[in-house]
């Protein structure tokens, strides 16, 4: 059954239907590895930092990787992925008013694996339908970038959201995090879903919660239940002591986790940017 949603600045058509398996039908399965990274806006830094003796490095993050979020992404390095990474398309806008300035938040994907069916981008505000607002005393400009796809091979629909909460408002974040709920349960009831982003809340923070106790699972502690040093995913080019996870992928609970680390290499010496990415290998399986 089709069903047509508008939310202010939408549309959107939802195909439901039973996903129970019955007594002869046969199953498809869906594996993904995933990714999120904040690969830190390229700007005036210390020359080691800079984005030019970085950009490689990030660019090697991308092995194996079949859908990835990333956080921070400025134009130029928009088209530095473009030029970089063979057999990927993206989903791209700005957080500003104007769709090629500033940063944004970019799903890339592989093209020969999956189909976009719809792609859109909204804001963590009153207004999430308008081009640059912010409402909720965010430092910046708040945004979601998500995707409808389909596996080619299996033909299993799913939805991806990819974010960055605001780094000083908790207002802000737990406003946006609402939103991002909302929208997910309204736009892709019974569809399996990815939500990925720097959040810039830790485990004990209530966005956390909020996004836990909504019914996504975080895919790092379904695997590893105690939390030790090698949980932080922002260590900002300093001593890591101290730091935590910010950075997190959720799935819903008809994904299967197996496998989630982070991943802390350095390349020519350093990290290619002051978050670490988070991998997840996740699995579905559905009625043919």
């Amino acid at each position: 059954m089709r069903i047509s949603i508008y939310w202010p600045g939408f549309i959107f058509l939802l195909f439901t239907g039973s996903n129970e398996l019955t007594w002869g039908q046969e199953e498809k399965t869906l594996s993904l590895n995933i990714m999120t990274y904040n690969i830190r806006y390229a700007a005036d830094q210390p020359e080691v930092y800079s984005w030019k003796n970085r950009r490689d490095g990030i660019m090697q993050s991308f092995e194996g990787t079949d859908i990835a979020g990333l956080q921070e992404v400025l134009n130029v390095q928009v088209e530095d992925l473009k030029s970089s990474l063979s057999g990927y398309n993206l989903i791209y806008r700005s957080r500003e008013a104007e769709a090629s300035v500033g940063e944004g938040v970019p799903i890339l994907f592989k093209e020969d694996k999956f189909s976009l069916l719809y792609s859109g981008t909204f804001w963590l505000s009153d207004t999430p339908e308008l081009p640059g607002s912010n409402t909720w005393e965010a430092a910046c400009n708040r945004i979601v970038t998500w995707g409808r796809f389909i596996d080619k091979e299996s033909n299993i629909e799913f939805f991806v959201f990819n974010t960055h909460l605001d780094h000083i408002s908790q207002y802000a974040r737990e406003n946006g995090t609402r939103l991002i709920l909302s929208t997910i349960q309204m736009m892709a009831p019974g569809f399996p879903v990815i939500l990925m982003g720097d959040f810039n809340a830790d485990e004990e923070n209530n966005v956390y919660k909020m996004i836990t106790e909504f019914g996504l699972k975080d895919t790092y502690r379904d695997i590893r239940h105690e939390s030790d040093s090698t949980d932080l995913t922002y260590h900002g080019w300093q001593n890591e002591s101290g730091l935590t996870r910010i950075d997190y992928v959720f799935v819903s609970t008809d994904f299967h986790v197996k496998n989630t680390k982070v991943v802390r290499e350095k390349v020519n010496g350093i990290y290619p940017s002051d978050h670490f990415p988070i991998v997840s290998d996740i699995e579905i399986t559905r009625p043919e």
